[in-house]
This record gives C-alpha cells, sequence and structure tokens, in this order.
C-alpha cells in the first residue's frame, strides 16, 4: 500500500455519488450479516473513515489503519468523538498489532494497492479472532467492460492474477476467493459492485434509479463478477 498525503481522496468522490453509495450499498448489506454487535472493529485503508458511519453504532472499538497521517486526520474528523477509536499509521501487509486482536474488520478500496495479497490476507487473517468476519473490496480484473474489451484485443488477457492498470492493481476474484479459503476462512457471501458504472447510464439515468438496480443485482451478479468491484464477507474458522 502507498501513502496518499497531500492527496484530496474527499475530492475523488466528487461526480461519484453512484460509485460511493453503491459501496456503502455492499457494506451495509455485509454488515447486517454479521449477528450481534461487531465488537472491535478495525477499518484497514479507512483514509478519510468514510465507511466509519455505516459501523459506528455496534461497534465497541474502532481502529482506523492508514498509511497516510493527514488521512488519519480526517477521519478523526468524520468520527468527531462519543466512540472510543484509534488512529494507527500501518499498512494491510504489516499491521502493528497483535495476533487475535479484533473481531471485524473492514478493508475497501485498498487491494487498488497492495501488490502481494496473499500476504495482506495472511495478515488480516492474523490480527482477527477466530470465528469473526472480514469484509473486503478488491477490483475486479475480469469485469464484464474488461472481457467484453478483451474481445477486441483493446486489454491485456484476463488471465494474468494482477496487472497495473491506470495506477490501479486489478485482482481476479477467483484467485483471491482461493487465497482466503487457504489460509482459513470461509466465505459466507460474495457481491458484484459498481455493476453500472458506465457513463453513458449515469447521464441518462437518475442515480436513484442506478442505485435501485444496483441493490437488486449485487448478489447475483456476483455469480459471474460482472462489476468492476467485487466484494467478499468471510469468516475466520474457529470459535470466537
Amino acid at each position: 500500500m502507498v501513502s496518499y498525503d497531500g492527496y484530496d481522496y474527499a475530492a475523488f468522490w466528487n461526480g461519484r455519488e453512484y460509485e460511493n453509495m453503491a459501496d456503502k450499498i455492499a457494506v451495509s448489506d455485509l454488515l447486517s450479516r454479521i449477528p450481534g454487535q461487531l465488537g472491535a472493529v478495525a477499518d484497514i485503508g479507512g483514509g478519510t473513515g468514510r465507511m466509519i458511519g455505516l459501523y459506528m453504532s455496534r461497534a465497541d472499538k474502532i481502529t482506523v489503519v492508514d498509511p497516510s497521517k493527514e488521512q488519519l486526520g480526517h477521519a478523526k474528523k468524520t468520527l468527531n468523538g462519543g466512540t472510543d477509536a484509534d488512529f494507527e499509521i500501518g499498512i494491510a501487509e504489516d499491521m502493528p498489532f497483535p495476533d487475535k486482536n479484533f473481531d471485524t474488520v473492514v478493508c475497501v478500496r485498498v487491494f487498488h494497492y497492495i501488490e502481494e495479497p496473499d500476504r495482506a490476507i495472511k495478515e488480516i487473517y492474523r490480527v482477527l479472532k477466530p470465528g469473526c468476519y472480514l469484509i473486503l473490496e478488491i477490483p475486479n480484473k475480469k469485469h464484464f467492460k474488461n472481457k467484453f474489451r478483451e474481445l477486441f484485443g483493446r486489454k491485456r488477457p484476463i488471465d494474468t492474477a494482477i496487472v497495473p492498470d491506470n495506477a490501479f492493481i486489478n485482482h481476479i476474484p477467483d484467485e483471491i476467493s482461493l487465497m482466503l479459503t487457504t489460509v482459513g476462512f470461509n466465505i459466507l457471501a460474495k457481491k458484484s459492485v459498481s455493476n453500472f458504472r458506465w457513463l453513458f447510464l449515469k447521464r441518462v439515468m437518475p442515480i436513484s434509479f442506478l442505485l435501485f438496480l444496483e441493490k437488486l443485482v449485487q448478489a447475483p451478479f456476483a455469480g459471474i463478477w460482472f462489476g468492476p468491484s467485487a466484494y467478499f464477507l468471510a469468516q475466520k474458522h474457529g470459535r470466537p
């Protein structure tokens, strides 16, 4: 993961209301599948705290982890007190926490920067308590538009697991699924997200209607990994 001090990440979402809300629809639904309180929550690569509002009311303790001190400052403002929270500089592949430290890990829009996803997954597994939960998002190398473009020779072959693309690193969901299960996670749910991230659609259709459709198709479209973001809800083996 790279540091992005000086980058206006909040401004990145200007004009991306659909993508922002599609992420939140997915995370909200996956959080709802976790029973009871979320306990100690680690938001890895939490940046400005974009997801904090989705889990804050169910968390006993929040730890936001990010390589950027500046972005952690934004997260503090987002949280705005009232909840026990820590803000730690760190990366997903090497976190400054003891084993079995968290009950829930949220990791969204982070694997764009990770060249060795197996290292990050093993590290997340290490800091989670047995029987506890991970919500993970990855950029999907095999999404529909990429496969369509590939037919016309406009993209590099999609059978490469990790390919730098537009300054991001994209991953193949089936490869990530295998990494999760190999290290000891049980995958409980999958989602295909931002399925209608097409400029034409966003110009001609109301965002509210696209989000209505998005909510309907996130689960079934995961069967073909249609959208550019892939989400997993996974549970670490063992008893809490």
